[in-house]
């Protein structure tokens, strides 16, 4: 798989963490900070859902050495034989078989370029297509009205030569955080609402916003994304929302699906297009299954218990 398609689905797996887990990241206001491990199984769970099912991610999967890993345990830098993710096909050995190896940083370190050198060098004995090391930065946000722990999270991946540092741009991450941090906050201890936050530091969107989604939505879906679309919009007006399906005999009229009360009109087109690229496979079909071939609706609604094999007989 080509690395800007692993970047990419890293990318939503990562944004979907940040804001559904933030409170794990807000944990003793950066006094006691989550161990890797935790974060690892939450990114880790959300990956399994971006990638083919033959594919297995695993957290801390401990590989059995090969034989240039025990050359190179046998030096000076005594490698462990696991990474925080593994994405790859177990019991499987080969470049083909082993996709992603992923280390994970809280904060930063002056071990970064011990770290550099040990995953390289487990890429390497492992036979790895991808590796990444990816720093989550924590940090106490320094400014009034932000959340109180700000993640800008970087990655450096080994063995690229075109992959910037940032994994979003600064605003979106501090977008990122603030609605991790309203979503956390809406919600008592006791798990019942408190009421609405105060937004009025979130300034709304003052015009209409347009992003195409089409190549972010065939990361996930595949070919069950239906063949004559060559086009997916996301609408954001301020106040309202509207997803534009294009079909290549659809003339200039293209449908349109009423979004509306499912996203924050305050926060930034990017983070409303992410928080929709995290839909659920129900709620696709349900909102949104004009964008699915049908057969792919069929199995979705079956394997949800919406409807059996006989509702689709062809009689």
């Amino acid at each position: 798989m080509l690395q800007e398609d692993v970047e990419a689905r890293l990318r939503i797996a990562l944004t979907t963490t940040i804001v559904e887990e933030y409170s794990l990241f807000v944990v003793g206001a950066l006094e006691t900070p989550p161990s890797a491990r935790a974060v690892a199984a939450q990114l880790a769970s959300r990956l399994r859902h971006l990638f083919d099912s033959q594919w297995d991610v695993d957290v801390e999967y401990i590989s059995r050495p090969t034989l240039g890993e025990l050359r190179i345990r046998s030096r000076s830098l005594q490698l462990p034989a696991t990474a925080d993710i593994v994405i790859h096909r177990r019991g499987r050995a080969g470049r083909d078989n082993n996709m992603l190896m992923l280390v994970l940083m809280l904060q930063e370190s002056q071990e970064l370029g011990n770290e550099f050198q040990r995953l390289s060098s487990l890429m390497a004995a492992h036979g790895y297509q991808h590796a990444v090391l990816l720093n989550f930065n924590l940090a106490c946000a320094g400014a009034d009205g932000e959340p109180p722990v700000v993640v800008l999270p970087t990655w450096h991946w080994i063995d690229a030569e075109t992959t910037g540092p940032d994994v979003v741009a600064k605003d979106a991450a501090h977008a990122l955080c603030r609605r991790g941090h309203r979503k956390d906050s809406l919600l008592s201890r006791d798990g019942e609402e408190e009421g609405p936050l105060q937004l009025e530091m979130f300034p709304a969107v003052r015009k209409t916003c347009r992003i195409e989604i089409l190549q972010q939505l065939g990361i996930r879906y595949g070919n069950w994304i239906r063949s004559d679309i060559p086009s997916a919009i996301f609408v954001q007006d301020p106040g309202s929302f509207t997803l534009e399906i294009h079909t290549g005999h659809g003339g200039d009229r293209p449908d349109k699906i009423d979004l509306d009360g499912y996203f924050e009109p305050a926060d930034p087109v990017g983070i409303n297009v992410a928080e929709f690229l995290r839909w659920s496979e129900d709620s696709m079909i349900m909102l949104c299954d004009a964008l699915l071939e049908e057969r792919a609706v069929q199995k979705i609604a079956i394997s949800l218990g919406y409807a059996n094999e006989e509702d689709y007989w062809d009689f």
